[in-house]
């Protein structure tokens, strides 16, 4: 017998299509989600930072510097910081070091150093590994230039400004650019606490580096460690030097590639504030 009730099966799926068409547009308007597209079930999903092309994701927004440089001022820029690996320093040479480390190695165990500061208060030692990393950079256009090369203060000064000028302009539109110059200009003016603590830090590393060669080679290196004494202001790197001192007079007492050291001077540099015999170490501290 035929009902008077109508199927529901109609109804059914008409409620079911409607509410797909609702939710679609519900989730295509939340945040991240894309834009709904008009239909039952379709969204349109935009694209996302990721999936830009890298071109376009390197290009300024507004007209401001961008925060990454592109790959091609990238490889200029290491290519002007490989340098440093074939960069001696230049008062190891002059005292007759064998194999004789490159400015790249001592800028390396002084962005190290730091590391070892974090706990210290009131001090960025994130800041202080920056400082490190950059704070001989520009020797990779002009060289390691010592007091002993004939340089006067001011023209050093000039060449290693200019130098680093060269380097901020591998790095155009960059804010990376303008951090490093920045850095290094902070560590030359001893301005903050960060800057003179690297430079005590220079100072102690020149001085291991040296205990290192006497060491290993027997050679004497007094006046490095001359230059430097009563130098060094933070309470905590002091303490190491202290430490390091008390290690190489045991080491020497002892004989231990000590005794008899070639190129023996105990005068020490005659200028506190130079380091001796052409070293790479203390510059303008007072």
């Amino acid at each position: 017998p035929q009902s008077n009730i109508t199927s529901p099966r109609p109804l059914a799926c008409f409620l079911v299509l409607a509410a797909a068409s609702c939710r679609s547009a519900f989730v295509g308007s939340l945040p991240g989600r894309g834009v709904a597209l008009r239909g039952v079930g379709a969204t349109r999903m935009s694209s996302s930072p990721a999936k830009r092309s890298r071109e376009e994701a390197a290009e300024p927004q507004g007209g401001s510097k961008r925060v990454g440089p592109k790959p091609s001022e990238v490889l200029d820029f290491l290519k002007i910081c490989g340098k440093l690996k074939q960069t001696a320093r230049t008062g190891w040479v002059k005292r007759d070091v064998a194999k004789f480390e490159s400015v790249a190695d001592h800028s390396w165990r002084m962005g190290v150093l730091p590391l070892l500061l974090q706990e210290h208060e009131g001090l960025d030692h994130v800041r202080c590994m920056k400082i490190g990393l950059v704070h001989d950079l520009a020797e990779a256009i002009v060289g390691d230039i010592t007091p002993h090369c004939g340089v006067t203060k001011e023209e050093k000064a000039r060449r290693e400004g200019e130098a680093m000028e060269v380097i901020r302009a591998s790095l155009p539109g960059s804010v990376v650019g303008e951090e490093i110059v920045a850095l290094w200009n902070e560590y030359e003016a001893g301005a903050t606490a960060e800057a003179l603590v690297m430079k005590d830090l220079d100072k102690f590393e020149m001085c291991l580096q040296a205990e290192d060669y006497e060491a290993a080679q027997g050679i004497d290196l007094s006046d490095f460690f001359e230059s430097t004494k009563g130098k060094i202001k933070n309470p905590t790197v002091l303490s190491w030097d202290v430490e390091l001192r008390e290690t190489r007079r045991v080491r020497r007492e002892n004989g231990k590639n000590g005794s008899n050291e070639k190129g023996s001077n105990e005068k020490g540099s005659s200028d506190a504030d130079e380091a001796p015999n052409g070293s790479n170490g203390p510059k303008e501290e007072s």
